[in-house]
C-alpha cells in the first residue's frame, strides 16, 4: 500500500511510512514528504507572485550560502512530461556525502518548486537507498491542469 497526496493542482504517490505535511494557503502553500528516519525530504512549493526563474535562483543561492562547497549541475528535466529547469546538486552536511536536486515549472497558479536532499550512502541493509525513493516520487507527479498550447 502507499500514500497518496492529493492537491488542486498536482498528485503524488510516497511510501506510507514517510511523513506528509502541508502549509501555507493558495497564493503560497507547501507540501513536504519526509522519510521515517528524517534522512531524505522532498517539498513541493507553489507561490502565485513568482517566476519559476526567481524560485530557482532564489533556491539555488540560499543552498549555496548554506552549504560550503556545493556542486550544482543545470538539468533539463520533466515533471509529468512537462520540461522543468533546475540544479543537481551535491555536497557535505556534517560529514555526510548528500545528494540533492531543485526543478522548477510554471503553472496557471504560479511558479512551482521541487526541492529534495537525500544522504548518498546506504543506512541500512536495503536494496532501496533514499535517492531511489525521491526519484519514484518525482516520477509520480501528476499535474492537474493543462498547457494552453495543448
Amino acid at each position: 500500500m502507499q500514500g497518496l497526496h492529493v492537491d488542486s493542482l498536482f498528485r503524488f504517490l510516497y511510501p506510507p511510512n514517510w511523513f506528509v505535511a502541508e502549509s501555507g494557503d493558495f497564493d503560497a502553500r507547501m507540501v513536504e514528504v519526509e522519510s521515517p528516519d528524517r534522512m531524505a525530504w522532498l517539498s513541493i512549493r507553489i507561490q502565485s507572485d513568482r517566476t519559476p526563474e526567481e524560485m530557482l535562483r532564489e533556491a539555488l543561492e540560499t543552498m549555496t550560502g548554506e552549504y560550503e562547497g556545493l556542486q550544482s549541475d543545470a538539468v533539463e528535466a520533466a515533471i509529468d512530461g512537462r520540461i522543468a529547469r533546475g540544479y543537481d546538486l551535491e555536497f557535505v552536511s556534517f560529514d555526510f556525502p548528500v545528494g540533492g536536486m531543485i526543478r522548477t515549472i510554471d503553472t496557471p497558479e504560479g511558479a512551482l518548486l521541487v526541492m529534495g536532499q537525500w544522504l548518498n550512502f546506504d543506512v541500512d541493509d536495503t536494496p532501496v537507498s533514499h535517492a531511489d525513493v525521491i526519484a519514484a516520487i518525482m516520477t509520480s507527479i501528476e499535474l492537474a491542469f493543462e498547457d494552453d498550447d495543448d
